[in-house]
C-alpha cells in the first residue's frame, strides 16, 4: 500500500451494489467451484477461495475506521500529533509509520514491513543536504511506532503491544566509509541491522574493522564466519521456535542477538 487512500479502498466495501438475490447467486456459484473435483486438486484455486474469504471478512469487520489517519476525531488527530504528520499528503512516510503502527497496534496483522525513509540514495553532494535530514525522519518515525506499541495494551497478557513485538530496521545496503569524487558516497557491501523487542540482546553485536569498515568475522555454532542477513533471520525463527530448516537459508542462527539464547 502506497498511500493511506489505497489501504483505506482496500478495507471499505466497493461501491458496486447487487441485489441480494444475486449476491447469493454468485456466492453458490463460488462455492460450487471451490468443491468441485478439479477445484480441489488446484492448490492456487483453495487458497485463492481461502483469501477472497479472509478478504471480506477485513471488508466486513470495519477495520477501516482504524487507519482513516486523516480523519477529525480525537484518536486520530492525537495519532496525526505523535507520527508528526502535517498537511494533507496521504503518501509520507509519517503516514506509512502510523500505519504500521495501527496495524500491529489492533492486531490486523502480525507482520508488517514498510519503507521507514525517502531519498537516500545520495551518491552526489545531496549527500551533505539530504542524508541526515531523511534518515532522522526515518528513526523518529520508528521511534513514534515504538511509543504507540508501548502505549498499546496487549488484550490478553496484560502487557504492552511493544512486549509482544520484534522489530528488524535494516537498509539493503549501506554506503562507503569515504566520500567519492563527486563528495557523496557510494553502494557499500558492509552493513548493520537493528534489532529491538522482548528478547533482543541490549548492545551491539559483531564488529567493522578500524579501518574501511570491512567486516570482522564473528563465531557462530563454533566456527568463525562473516555474519549475513541469514544468520539474523534463523536467529528470529529460533527465537519463535521454528526449526532451522523451515526456510532453506543454509546457516546457523547468530544467538548473540538474543537475549535469552
Amino acid at each position: 500500500m502506497a498511500t493511506v487512500d489505497d489501504l483505506l479502498k482496500a478495507l471499505r466495501p466497493g461501491t458496486l451494489a447487487i441485489a441480494p438475490e444475486e449476491r447469493d447467486r454468485v456466492q453458490a456459484l463460488l462455492t460450487e467451484f471451490h468443491d468441485c473435483v478439479v477445484a480441489r486438486r488446484s492448490a492456487n484455486a483453495q487458497v485463492a477461495y481461502e483469501s477472497r474469504l479472509g478478504a471480506s471478512g477485513l471488508v466486513s469487520g470495519g477495520l477501516d475506521s482504524a487507519f482513516d489517519i486523516f480523519a477529525n476525531t480525537p484518536e486520530m488527530v492525537a495519532l496525526r500529533d505523535r507520527f508528526h504528520i502535517a498537511g494533507t499528503n496521504r503518501g509520507t512516510v509519517q503516514a506509512r509509520a502510523a500505519l504500521v503502527a495501527q496495524a500491529i497496534a489492533t492486531g490486523t496483522s502480525r507482520v508488517v514491513s514498510y519503507q521507514a525513509s525517502d531519498g537516500l540514495d545520495t551518491h552526489f553532494d545531496n549527500w551533505a543536504d539530504d542524508q541526515f535530514v531523511n534518515q532522522y525522519v526515518g528513526f523518529r518515525g520508528l521511534a513514534s511506532i515504538i511509543d504507540h506499541l508501548a502505549d498499546t495494551p496487549h488484550p490478553t497478557s496484560g502487557q504492552s503491544m511493544m512486549e509482544h513485538t520484534t522489530i528488524l530496521a535494516f537498509s539493503d545496503f549501506a554506503r562507503t566509509p569515504l566520500f567519492n569524487g563527486n563528495e557523496g558516497r557510494d553502494h557499500w557491501l558492509m552493513n548493520a541491522c537493528l534489532l529491538l523487542g522482548k528478547g533482543i540482546h541490549h548492545g551491539i553485536v559483531g564488529r567493522s574493522s578500524d579501518e574501511g569498515m570491512a567486516p570482522v568475522a564473528q563465531v557462530v555454532d563454533g566456527v568463525e564466519q562473516y555474519i549475513k542477513p541469514e544468520h539474523i533471520h534463523q536467529a528470529l525463527l529460533h527465537d519463535v521456535g521454528m526449526p532451522p530448516d523451515t526456510v532453506d537459508l543454509r546457516v546457523p542462527p547468530y544467538l548473540d542477538v538474543l537475549s535469552n539464547a
